[in-house]
């Protein structure tokens, strides 16, 4: 990534009075690198969604969180990248030993809650965190009387006419 800066540096390297063109095409060169790097950034962005969907579908739910985390990084106040991520972390937690699953349930519940906290009219987030409240112990983020609370709400949503 950082090889962008060496046309410009090449340019002084045992070239004296390259004048104002050598710094103008190292320039050119710069931003050349820059743009492609920006375009780079902004497939991988676009990549780690659908690679985290397919690895989900295949049952390979450690690869799926990677990939949702990675796209939860880069898009931070996408709804659905977090309501993703906390079903990938719930399979994993599902098939895995106690103590791993303790870990990623709490993961779980926080990102249900992310999901539901940046859009409250995600209707999958909103059903997803009110299946684990329910299920949930309390010591693992369980709340029945939250989950009713947020029944009310969603029930509310799917009543209201689609825009």
């Amino acid at each position: 990534m950082w090889n962008c800066w060496k046309p410009i540096s090449l340019r002084t390297q045992g070239r004296q009075g390259a004048g104002p063109w050598g710094l103008a095409a190292g320039m050119v060169l710069l931003s050349a690198a820059l743009a492609q790097g920006a375009a780079a950034a902004k497939t991988g962005e676009a990549a780690e969604p659908a690679a985290g969907r397919a690895a989900y579908e295949r049952e390979d739910y450690e690869a799926a969180a990677r990939h949702f985390e990675a796209a939860v990084q880069a898009r931070p106040q996408d709804s659905s990248l977090h309501h993703w991520l906390g079903k990938s972390y719930g399979r994993i937690a599902d098939e895995s030993g106690w103590f791993k699953a303790m870990s990623y349930a709490k993961k779980t519940v926080a990102a249900f809650r992310m999901a539901v906290e940046l859009d409250d009219a995600n209707p999958a987030a909103l059903r997803d965190l009110i299946s684990y409240l329910e299920q949930a112990p309390g010591f693992l983020g369980g709340d029945k009387k939250e989950a009713k609370t947020l029944k009310a709400r969603l029930a509310v949503l799917e009543a209201a006419p689609a825009p």
